[in-house]
């Protein structure tokens, strides 16, 4: 399976949860999910280009451990004699 796999069963499945199952109920029963997701979709784009948050990384992209330590890092501490692997 591949992400594209993953991605449709996802749509698959909002769109199942969300549809309309009881016409005699009101609109907001049946709709409750969609809106739901509308505001936590909501919510957090407002976040995301408010706070500007995704574009302070000083990373290079696809790097998620850096392979050198930065300049002011703490060095990794020295085992005591007598521990250790």
């Amino acid at each position: 399976m591949n992400d594209a796999d993953f991605l449709a069963y996802g749509l698959f499945a909002l769109v199942n949860i969300s549809w309309p199952r009881t016409p005699e109920a009101p609109w907001y029963d049946d709709y409750v999910v969609l809106l739901g997701a509308g505001i936590v979709v909501g919510a957090g784009l407002l976040y995301m280009f408010a706070t500007h948050h995704y574009g302070r990384s000083t990373a290079p992209a696809g790097v998620a451990v850096p392979s050198e330590p930065r300049g002011d890092a703490a060095p990794p501490p020295t085992p005591s004699p007598g521990e250790g692997p």
